[in-house]
């Protein structure tokens, strides 16, 4: 109910505070993260109560031209938000109060050029991962005070390709395996945790152009690819490629789950 504005250009991630009284976008034109009160009773959006706009380039003249914000997680049962933008190749911290945004630190700076795009928190508590776009690889973090630290840095697609590849969409499943999907290769593929190692498991061909997001549904996941117009279904319950189904949707770019 009700509407606000998104605090910047290009809105593209947005994140719900554990206890429903905030949203935070992050804002990808201009790297604009915008926080949002929401009405405790009804969840209806009131108005922006803080914003955090940060400074600078990165090494990619390109991708890199200023501050481009692609994640915003909240965190520490709603007391910090970890920001992530690719513009800057950085993850910010920031300590919130019931004012907004109280103080903000650098928690990961990523090797130049790298892109990072979105960032999970492992449900073992002490790791974390972090997708980079542009690199197309994903960082093992190991969990350092308020920051990250770097374990291991390892390529998203399973093998080499001639396209050129950008990470697209980063989560773990119920079982606590980590997937990515790449945009380029076209592959969504799995990873396991395993003594501070991502040691990779199965990979399938999405089956179309440039998967930006998927989303599991029990023994299978629903992939949307943004240049190919489509959704496809694929069955992750056998150890090889299962065949896919697909159905049309122009620019598909994210999918939500409408029984949530």
């Amino acid at each position: 109910m009700g509407d606000v504005e998104s605090g910047g250009s290009a809105p593209c991630y947005l994140s719900l505070s554990p206890d429903a009284t905030r949203l935070a976008a992050a804002n990808y034109g201009d790297g604009t993260l915008a926080l949002i009160d929401l009405d405790p009773v009804t969840g209806a959006v009131k108005a922006i109560c803080d914003r955090f706009q940060p400074q600078g380039r990165g090494a990619d003249p390109d991708r890199q031209d200023g501050p481009h914000a692609h994640c915003a997680l909240f965190a520490e049962d709603g007391r910090a938000i970890y920001y992530v933008d690719l513009g800057l190749d950085r993850v910010f911290r920031h300590r919130l109060d019931d004012q907004g945004i109280a103080d903000t630190q650098i928690a990961f700076e990523a090797p130049a050029g790298y892109g990072p795009r979105h960032l999970l928190f492992h449900p073992d508590g002490a790791h974390a991962l972090l997708l980079c776009e542009l690199a197309a690889e994903l960082l093992l973090l190991r969990r350092d005070g308020l920051g990250f630290q770097l374990i291991e840095a390892v390529p998203t697609a399973p093998e080499r390709s001639e396209a050129k590849n950008l990470g697209g969409h980063l989560a773990i499943d119920a079982a606590g395996a980590v997937w990515v999907s790449n945009r380029g290769h076209n592959s969504l593929v799995e990873f396991r945790l395993e003594n501070d190692r991502l040691v990779r498991q199965r990979w399938f061909a999405t089956g179309s152009a440039s998967p930006r997001h998927f989303l599991f549904d029990g023994s299978t996941v629903l992939i949307a690819h943004e240049e190919g117009e489509n959704v496809t279904r694929l069955d992750l319950s056998g150890r090889t490629e299962a065949s896919r189904q697909a159905v049309a949707v122009p620019g598909a770019a994210f999918l939500i789950d409408a029984a949530v």
